[in-house]
C-alpha cells in the first residue's frame, strides 16, 4: 500500500512538471505569433488618423500612425525610466485631434538631471498645431498613480485623464519618432523613437527546466527501484 501511494505521488509530480513544461511551450508559440503580428504592423504604411472614432483599437495597436492636432497643456512626466543604466524621465503631452478628444504622445526620454531644461524646450517647441508621426499602442488596461514629486508611475490614459478634465483621452497612445534607429527629437535633450517588439521571457529555457526536473525525478526513481530489486534476499 505504501509503495502504491509513493508511485501515485511520483506520477502526479512528473505529470505536473511536464504540464508546466508544455504550458511554457504554448506560451512561447503564442508569444512568437504576437511578436510577428506586431512587427508586421511596423512594416505597413502609417495609418492616417483624422477622427477619434476611426481609431479602432484592434486596427491601430502596434501600427505606425500620423495624427494632426493641437498641443494641450500640461506636460506630464513618467518617472523611473532608466536607459542603459542611466536614470531618466519620459515626457508626455496631449494632442487634441477632434472635438473633445485627445491622444497622449510620448515625446521622448532624457536624463533626469536635464528635467528643467527639457520642460523649457517643450514649452517652446511643442505648441500650436502639428502633425505627429509615431507608434500607436493600446494602453486601455493600464493604470497608474502620481507620486508626491509629480511623476507618473506608468503611461496610462485611463489614470492621466484627471489632468485633462474637459477632454476625453483616447485609450491608445503615440510614441513619437521612427523605427530607423535615429532617436533624435526636435529637442536636442530628448531621445524619441521606438524599437521592434521582442520577447524577453525565456519560455524555452523554462520549458526545458521543467522537463529536465521531471526527467531527473524519473531517473532517480528508476535507479532506486533497480537497486532495491538487486538487494540480496535474507537466508
Amino acid at each position: 500500500m505504501r509503495s502504491l501511494g509513493l508511485l501515485l505521488l511520483i506520477v502526479m509530480a512528473v505529470s505536473t512538471l511536464c504540464g508546466l513544461g508544455a504550458w511554457q511551450l504554448y506560451r512561447l508559440d503564442w508569444k512568437t505569433d504576437l511578436v510577428n503580428d506586431r512587427n508586421l504592423g511596423l512594416s505597413e504604411p502609417p495609418l492616417l488618423i483624422t477622427e477619434a472614432h476611426e481609431s479602432n483599437l484592434d486596427n491601430i495597436d502596434w501600427n505606425r500612425v500620423v495624427v494632426s492636432g493641437d498641443w494641450l497643456d500640461p506636460t506630464l512626466i513618467l518617472g523611473n525610466r532608466a536607459r542603459a543604466g542611466v536614470r531618466g524621465l519620459e515626457y508626455v503631452k496631449a494632442l487634441h485631434i477632434s472635438e473633445g478628444h485627445a491622444v497622449l504622445v510620448n515625446l521622448g526620454w532624457s536624463r533626469e538631471v536635464h528635467k528643467d531644461l527639457v520642460l523649457a524646450d517643450i514649452d517652446k517647441l511643442f505648441v500650436g498645431s502639428e502633425s505627429v508621426k509615431g507608434l500607436a499602442i493600446n494602453r486601455s488596461q493600464i493604470t497608474a498613480s502620481k507620486t508626491k514629486d509629480g511623476l507618473w508611475t506608468k503611461f496610462s490614459p485611463l489614470s492621466m485623464t484627471t489632468e485633462f478634465p474637459s477632454t476625453q483621452l483616447l485609450s491608445w497612445t503615440i510614441t513619437e519618432g521612427s523605427l530607423d534607429g535615429d532617436f533624435t527629437s526636435r529637442s536636442k535633450l530628448l531621445k524619441n523613437g521606438f524599437t521592434p517588439f521582442i520577447n524577453t521571457t525565456p519560455h524555452l529555457e523554462y520549458a526545458l527546466t521543467w522537463f529536465g526536473i521531471a526527467g531527473v525525478l524519473l531517473i532517480v526513481v528508476f535507479v532506486r527501484l533497480r537497486n532495491g530489486n538487486k538487494r540480496p534476499k535474507a537466508d
